[in-house]
């Protein structure tokens, strides 16, 4: 299997990138092509809640988990004491003032989306994919101009103000209400999107009833390009109204 994936963010406007809180993660650097041999990948985002208690740093476990397949619907209950006691650690300080002390009890909040792609098999049939999200944060199958599939959401009115998250305060017996699962196959030529609400909400803008997007207006944000080109497409995009102004994250994954 050969695939390639890139990252793209920018922080919200008026932001410096300290202040960025979203996550994403995927093993290799900036942009891998996976050996032959390699028997899956598996890419995860998260979308820190820019009102809730060091979300960035809650975000950041939750796809660090993810990646390495310690963070599954299977094992949710078992990590996430662990996970929520990690970020207890880093987030609440002995000396927190008691002001801060009372927001950081709401804990930390985000949506979270995680993928594994395996290749095709000897006999040439196609390559399957697997996913889990809680919140907002989506996934899009891309085939020659055609959206395959997207999830968790399929329309742009499914965005709101006030998605389901993962926090660190969610009672365990209801975090298997959260998760929603999804599985399928690919073929090669074939993208996946992974990108939080607000790149999100603008893909799914892109597409027409009959599932078709222009790619050329696609691909000028999604393919990958530099830190700065990127950044330059966000500002205009924020400026003329069509791309929220929230933080904003994109990892392509391109098959071949």
């Amino acid at each position: 299997m050969a695939l390639t994936v890139h990252s793209s963010w920018m922080q919200k406007g008026g932001n410096s990138e300290a202040e960025y809180e979203d996550a994403f993660g995927f093993r290799g650097g900036t942009q891998w092509v996976a050996p032959r041999n390699q028997s899956w990948c598996r890419v995860a985002i998260a979308d820190g809640a820019t009102d809730s208690w060091c979300s960035g740093l809650w975000a950041g476990l939750l796809v660090e988990e993810a990646i390495q397949g310690k963070l599954k619907p299977s094992q949710f209950i078992d990590r996430f004491e662990q996970l929520r006691e990690q970020w207890r650690r880093d987030a609440i300080p002995p000396d927190l003032s008691w002001v801060s002390e009372e927001k950081a009890r709401g804990g930390g909040h985000a949506a979270v989306l995680s993928v594994s792609v395996r290749p095709q098999d000897s006999s040439g049939s196609p390559g399957t994919w697997s996913a889990w999200a809680i919140g907002d944060c989506c996934l899009f199958h891309l085939r020659s101009g055609q959206l395959v599939t997207s999830l968790p959401y399929t329309r742009p009115e499914e965005f709101t103000c006030s998605p389901e998250l993962l926090g660190t305060a969610t009672p365990k017996d209801e975090i298997s209400l959260l998760v929603s699962q999804f599985e399928g196959t690919w073929l090669p030529g074939d993208e996946f999107l992974l990108a939080t609400d607000a790149m999100a909400l603008w893909c799914l803008k892109q597409v027409n009833d009959e599932a078709k997007y222009d790619k050329a207006i696609l691909d000028e944000a999604t393919r990958p390009q530099s830190r700065n080109k990127f950044a330059d497409w966000v500002t205009q995009a924020r400026e003329s109204g069509q791309l929220r102004n929230d933080d904003t994250t994109l990892v392509s994954l391109q098959t071949g």
